[in-house]
């Protein structure tokens, strides 16, 4: 199982990079040229260095266009973009990679830059290679202006501290002197992509009746509800005091889980990430016995588990669009609480010709907080979906001198609601 679920990722990885997403668009060539065409539309979250142009959506041939090569492209699904050469902040924002006195690290390059708002004032933005966000203020004909908030360590006093100067702030002051009522919003204005869309907007607003406006279409988290069951065998592997045991699922259909789940599907990417959660009940059986002689005595031990947990999994996932059935791959946690505990040993032994056959919780107690990693794969078509899942988590053992492992093998189908 373990095999053809590995080969299924394999194949996912695969499938991804030959994707394509061909849709109506133009680009502007160096000379200002407007070239009807389809454009590989990647709804990049973060910025591209290039695009791969077509004949045709069906075309099996494309031909790539750096940033340099272009002007500036758009798509009929909305996005707009502009080539543009500009100065980026790349100063690192983590303390962490800060040191005392350190100057700007600025970088002069071709990139491309979004568009979120144009009008007599234009607002661009990017996402860089270390998902750093930059935004850019451009007056007509000018060179876009990075708008940032000024970082550097000082050292006072012997201690170490972080200086902030909102530069942003002054660079729109300067530009916005001829709105009043734009200039009123600057110093509550964060530099966040909502709040400056708003500044922009209000800005461009005070020239409505002679420039031409375009705002960028806001994307938000969206929220697919459904249910979700199916299968769950597994296996309890226990190390107590040197002694080993293997313990795996008795009764099929006592070993399942059932429960709803909520999938927040994050905006860009062509919602290919989402955050997917599931509240579920797991309820697994499992059994194991084993012979062994200690000092001249025989021993049979008989194991049986019989355990049920409220779950909570979150998980990243990434789904691949192909055609109507999409592929997808996820990643997480599994966070479960106990709720059922029925858990024995029966021992047989024997000395000589003394038997005797005692019965007993194996732990007890035992821990009720459960903690697992979660790695799965599947497919979704239209509103159903159907999952292989592997959980791995630390069991329930309460004592350190005990230590438990659990893993299970998930067989679900899904469906969603809306």
């Amino acid at each position: 199982m373990k095999a053809i679920f590995t080969a299924f990722c394999c194949l996912l990885t695969f499938a991804a990079a030959a994707q394509k997403n061909f849709v109506p668009g133009y680009y502007l060539t160096t000379s200002g040229d407007t070239v009807k065409s389809y454009i590989d539309d990647r709804n990049w979250i973060k910025s591209p260095d290039h695009i791969r142009v077509a004949s045709s959506p069906e075309s099996s041939s494309f031909t790539t266009l750096s940033a340099a090569q272009i002007k500036g492209f758009g798509l009929t699904t909305g996005d707009i973009f502009k080539s543009e050469i500009v100065q980026i902040d790349k100063s690192p924002e983590n303390l962490n990679q800060m040191k005392v006195d350190d100057l700007p690290l600025i970088v002069t390059d071709t990139v491309l830059l979004r568009v979120l708002a144009s009008g007599k004032l234009t607002l661009l933005y990017m996402e860089d290679e270390n998902s750093k966000k930059h935004f850019f203020l451009q007056k007509a004909g000018e060179q876009p202006s990075e708008l940032i908030i000024r970082k550097r360590m000082v050292a006072l006093d012997g201690t170490k501290a972080v200086s902030r100067v909102n530069v942003y702030q002054e660079i729109l002051k300067l530009n916005m002197q001829d709105c009043p009522e734009a200039l009123k919003q600057i110093r509550s204005t964060q530099l966040q992509t909502q709040p400056l869309v708003k500044l922009f907007t209000n800005y461009n607003s005070c020239f409505a009746d002679t420039e031409k406006q375009y705002v960028a279409s806001t994307e938000k988290v969206t929220f697919k509800f459904g249910v979700v069951g199916g299968l769950m065998p597994s296996q309890l592997k226990i190390n107590r005091s040197g002694t080993e045991y293997d313990l795996s699922s008795g009764d099929l259909s006592r070993n399942y889980t059932a429960g709803i789940s909520m999938n927040a599907v994050l905006p860009r990417g062509n919602g290919k990430w989402s955050i997917y959660n599931e509240l579920a009940w797991k309820a697994y059986q499992v059994k194991g016995e084993q012979e062994r002689r200690i000092y001249g005595e025989f021993r049979h031990e008989k194991l049986d588990f019989d355990m049920g947990y409220i779950g909570l999994n979150t998980m990243v996932r990434y789904q691949f669009s192909l055609l109507s059935w999409k592929p997808f791959v996820s990643v997480g946690m599994a966070n479960n609480y106990n709720i059922v505990n029925n858990n024995t040993i029966e021992t047989f032994s024997r000395v000589f010709t003394m038997e005797r056959t005692t019965t007993a919780p194996m732990l007890d107690p035992i821990r009720k907080y459960e903690q697992g990693l979660l790695i799965g794969a599947g497919i979704e078509l239209r509103r159903l979906r159907a999952e292989a899942r592997i959980e791995t988590s630390n069991g329930m053992s309460a004592f350190t001198e005990v230590s438990t492992a659990r893993n299970s093998f998930n067989l679900l189908v899904g469906y969603s609601f809306n």
